[in-house]
């Protein structure tokens, strides 16, 4: 079972045995402990609840949506034979908070037991009540949300490239800006034809932030390995779309530096711990190999 499912079968309420003082349990026996009440109005059939939960295997978190700031939703069904944390939900209003635990060995097999989860421990879920909706609210906040976050991106595009350019003030660079917002310094032209959608590329490259240090490499060799080249096909291998179109257009044997804004790396998310939110990424490259034949282009693309 993945972490995900390990989740799943937490919220959805695995029988546990015995009560600890406090706690109270659902018809299923689901201990919970409700620890903060405003007696506000209750979820009913077909609503959805907003909701911020972590989940802990004695002190490793294994789940904290208030870490991610991505809050969870779940649809609300006053009855379910699986689902014993809605009998609890069911008492919550908006604001509220409470507490839900269970055996590690009555919810998970050894065998499917994650090493960090010894048997006896305890696994709890505390959650936070944000918001009871109904559907046409959450469309409307997924809308507003949508608006925002389109907002930020702009906003952020602008505070990206002004970095970018102090960069390359700052190192000396001659670089060229790409129509997305891309800047490439090419240090060695290299020969041949220009890499297109299509052409699968070989080459070595250091991933860094711009303080210079490295989130990625193929080239690291301290184990006593080889260095193999990364391997690609343009338009089909799943890239980030700023490291694409940065090698696009350059030319077997080239050597180039690439300066990729947040927004076409990571974004707003970037990927913890090894890239930051709103991050830009460096990427010194050398083109080994371009093999292949280009795609054509529709008429009309540029």
């Amino acid at each position: 079972m993945n972490r995900k499912g390990i989740i799943f079968a937490l919220v959805c309420g695995i029988v546990a045995a015995g009560c600890q003082q406090g706690y109270k349990k659902t018809a299923g026996g689901l201990e919970y402990k409700i620890i903060e009440s405003h007696n506000g109005p209750k979820p009913k059939e077909g609503e959805f609840i907003k909701m911020h939960m972590r989940v802990t295997a004695d002190t490793n978190v294994m789940n904290d949506t208030y870490a991610s700031g991505r809050p969870a939703v779940m649809p609300f069904k006053a009855s379910h034979e699986r689902f014993d944390i809605m009998e609890v939900l069911a008492q919550l209003s908006a604001g509220d908070s409470a507490v839900f635990q269970v055996s590690a060995d009555s919810v998970l097999p050894e065998m499917q037991r994650p090493p960090f989860i010894k048997k006896g421990d305890m696994l709890k879920v505390g959650l936070k009540i944000i918001a009871i909706e109904t559907q046409a609210q959450m469309q409307e906040d997924a809308k507003r949300e949508q608006e925002e976050a389109e907002q930020n991106r702009e906003k952020q595009k602008g505070i990206d490239d002004k970095l970018i350019q102090d960069y390359i003030a700052k190192h000396n660079l001659k670089a060229t800006k790409k129509e997305s917002g891309v800047y490439v310094v090419v240090k060695e032209p290299g020969t041949g034809a220009e890499i297109k959608n299509g052409h699968t590329v070989s080459l070595d490259y250091v991933g860094k932030d711009m303080e210079g240090k490295v989130f990625d490499t193929n080239t690291d060799t301290t184990k006593g390995q080889p260095a193999e080249p990364f391997e690609f096909t343009i338009g089909a291998t799943p890239m980030t779309p700023g490291f694409v179109d940065g090698v696009l257009g350059l030319k077997k044997n080239a050597s180039a530096t690439l300066l990729i804004p947040s927004g076409l790396g990571y974004g707003a998310q970037g990927a913890p711990p090894r890239i930051q939110p709103n991050q830009i990424l460096v990427f010194d490259i050398n083109i080994r190999d371009v093999k292949g034949t280009p795609k054509e282009e529709p008429a009309g693309a540029k």
